[in-house]
Parts: C-alpha cells; structure tokens; sequence
C-alpha cells in the first residue's frame, strides 16, 4: 500500500499522526516535535521501505538452500550459517539496496515539503529556485550535485559481478512455533507503523475542519470531486496510462533488441537503459523543461506521459530483458531454417511467452505515474495538474483534508488498476496450466 501513494502523502500522514495537533500527540501525549530533520527521516523510511523490502525479499527468494542443507550436516549453528552463507551471498543485493534507499531519499522532495520546516534539502532548494523563482541556472548546477551520488550508485552496482544462478533449490518449509510467531509479531509491527499514517489521512478526509472540528462530514469529496479533484483525476489518469502504454512498447523492444541481437548496438542499448535509473526525477523534468520549454507540446500530457515512462524506465525493462534470455538461444536460427520472418517470431513466438512481465510492466509504470512528483513538477501546467502536485499546493495551503482526498483518490486507483491486472495475470496462468 505505501507503493500506492506519492511521497507527500506520507509527510502528510505523519503530520497528522505526530505534527502538533496529531492524533498520536495528542493520543500519549507527544511533544509534536515532528517537524526537523527527525521528520525527514522517518517520512523517507515510510517511503522507501517498500521498494528496498521487495529488492531483498526476490533476492532472498532465489538463494539456494543447498550450502545450508550442507551446513546443517556439518552440524553449523544457524547463526554462524546465516553470517558465513546468507550474508556473503546478499552483500551485492543489501548494497544495491542501501543506494536505492539513498537516491530515493536524496532527491525526494514531497516530504521534506511536508515535515521538513526550517530543514531544508537539495531536491527542496532546486525546487524553489525553479518552480518559485524561475532560476534555471542555478536549478540546473543543483541537479547536477543530485544526479552525482545516482551515477556514482550506478557505476558501484555496474562493477559488481552479477549472479548467475541457473537452478536453485527452494528453502523448505518447516513449522516452528515460536519462530513463526515472532516473525508475525515482527510483521504486524512493521505493517502498523508503514499503515497509520494512511489511516491517519483516510480519516481526516471525513472530518469537518480538522483540528478545530472533527464531525463527520463528506463534504471535502464532493468538494474534490466537482472542483480541482476531478479534472487532476483525469490528468493523473490520462498520464499514468499513456506513460505504460508507451514505457512497456519501448521497454519491450528495447529488451528483445538488448537480449536478442549482437553487437554494439545491444551493449548500447542495455547500458543507456540500465542509465536511466540513475537519473533523479527532479533532473530529468529539469532537463525536459530546459530541451522543450519553446516547443508546441511543453506542459501537456503527452510530454509528462514521456517523462514519467523515461524515469521509471530500467525497472519493467529489466523485468522483460530477463524473461527475453530464458528463451532458447536457437529460437532465429530455428526461424530462418524455417523461413520465418523475425517479426512474425517475435510476434508469434516470444511475445506470448511474456505475457505476464508485459502485465507487470503496465501496472508498474501505471501506479507510478500515478504517484510521481518529481519527473513532472517542472512540465506541468495550472490546467493540467496531476493529483501528485495539487496534493502538495494543498499541503501549502494548509488544506490538509483536500490533501486527504486526492491521496485516498490515487489510492484507490492504484489498488483497483493493480488489482484488475493481478485478475488478467491470474486468468492467463489458469487458462495456460488448464
């Protein structure tokens, strides 16, 4: 659920859990000293806990169980297998974690917007300098200090040797009470603390005129809905799926051109792809605003639809470039003994068997569409405002309740495309296994 939401929210959130009129503050009676570099903190560990968790939790789901099953006969503690085994086998996956969790953090500016107060941030002075004073030379020198620790991430990841794990043997499943239950004690926790600052927003929307107020009311959704709510809606919407219409064509070709074929080419397809991941968001709009601020299409969806599929670009590429190499190597040369064109294999032939990673692909370019504030707070304009930016003009403007709305607004799409997407994946596994 944390995925679902712009980082904004989050700051919200935990304003209204632990700003001075929290829930929480008020609840033990906090001193609401939120606001500082301690809110930063915390709002970016909100933030980036899902996406690090996901990192570790594929890369654990791979690792072989064989060296344990090794270790267990030679009657090693588990602690000392864990140290010796585990670890060394996640050094490359933690560090490429810990990079993410810094790039993220680094050049997010959605929270400390919300709880940072005096505490400013690069990706917050480049922020003002562009979008308040129009100072894009000072904007574009910040950019550069922000893209300098992604690129410097992705030159540490590029140096690593990769993995090549052709068969595994799954962990097996084995009962332990008192382990289980620590682990679903650990769980609940880290899932109530990742999930209140959503209730904490799902709550205020219903609140008349939160703090002062708090009867029930549901006056601030048809508010949104009627006023800026909808037509945001409707550019959120139109951007997030233009955005995986065009990232999943491109991402798709580019991985069966990077997987597929020889050459130069390949190498430079696959290093320009796996690029785009160390570009910020804030960089990246920066640079679209600078190249085409003088073009026809500057400040319209189709534009912010680009840029949002260019920023959150490597990931659904790496997804389907992988799913292109479990193919058999001999598919062309098969194909030309036979006398089929390579289109028709590619259409006929590899494109069904990645199906699944091209459904994956949409909804991770969809729901991130749907939350990103960074790759298109320079392209957009007053009319066209997704919901991601009018979160944060009304976190500005102190309407916190509206906030509340748009936020639960980008929720719910997120969780129904999400959830639609998931039903086709599960529809298309019964139908091929039947």
């Amino acid at each position: 659920l944390p995925m679902l939401l712009p980082s904004v929210s989050h700051g919200t959130g935990l304003v209204l859990l632990l700003g001075n009129n929290g829930f929480l503050t008020k609840l033990l009676q906090l001193p609401g000293n939120i606001y500082g570099l301690q809110g930063i903190v915390l709002g970016q560990f909100l933030y980036t806990a899902p996406a690090a968790f996901l990192l570790l939790y594929h890369a654990l789901a791979e690792e072989d169980y064989t060296p344990h099953e090794a270790a267990m006969v030679l009657g090693i503690p588990k602690r000392r297998a864990f140290l010796a085994i585990t670890l060394p086998y996640m050094k490359r996956d933690l560090m490429a974690a810990a990079f993410l969790v810094f790039s993220m953090s680094v050049t997010d500016y959605g929270i400390p917007l919300s709880v940072g107060g005096k505490t400013e941030t690069l990706a917050v002075i480049m922020y003002a300098k562009v979008a308040g004073r129009l100072q894009f030379d000072r904007g574009s020198f910040i950019g550069l200090l922000l893209l300098l620790p992604a690129v410097l991430s992705f030159l540490a990841d590029s140096s690593r040797k990769r993995r090549v794990l052709p068969h595994s043997i799954r962990f097996p499943e084995r009962a332990d009470r008192k382990r289980d239950r620590a682990a679903m004690a650990c769980c609940i926790l880290i899932s109530a603390v990742l999930i209140l600052p959503i209730l904490a927003f799902t709550a205020v929307m219903f609140m008349e005129d939160y703090p002062r107020s708090l009867s029930f009311t549901t006056a601030h959704l048809s508010q949104m809905w009627s006023g800026k709510g909808l037509s945001g809606l409707k550019s959120s919407v139109f951007m997030a799926a233009g955005g995986a219409l065009f990232g999943t064509v491109a991402a798709t070709f580019a991985a069966y051109a990077a997987s597929r074929t020889e050459g130069g080419l390949q190498r430079l397809i696959h290093m320009l792809s796996l690029m785009v991941l160390s570009v910020p968001g804030l960089v990246l709009g920066l640079s679209y605003a600078m190249a085409f601020k003088k073009m026809p299409f500057y400040g319209t969806l189709w534009l912010m639809a680009v840029s949002c599929s260019i920023h959150f670009f490597t990931t659904p590429y790496l997804m389907v470039y992988q799913a292109f190499m479990r193919m058999d190597r001999d598919l062309e040369a098969t194909g030309r003994i036979l006398g089929i064109p390579p289109i028709r294999l590619f259409a006929d032939v590899m494109l069904p068997r990645v199906r699944g990673e091209i459904l994956d692909m949409l909804s991770f370019f969809f729901m991130n569409g749907m939350v990103t504030i960074s790759a298109v707070v320079f392209l957009a304009k007053a009319q066209n405002r997704p919901l991601s930016l009018l979160i944060t003009q009304y976190n500005d403007q102190l309407n916190l309740e509206g906030a509340a709305v748009l936020s639960f607004l980008i929720l719910t799409v997120n969780f129904a495309v999400r959830m639609g997407l998931l039903g086709c994946k599960s529809i298309r596994i019964k139908n091929k296994t039947a």
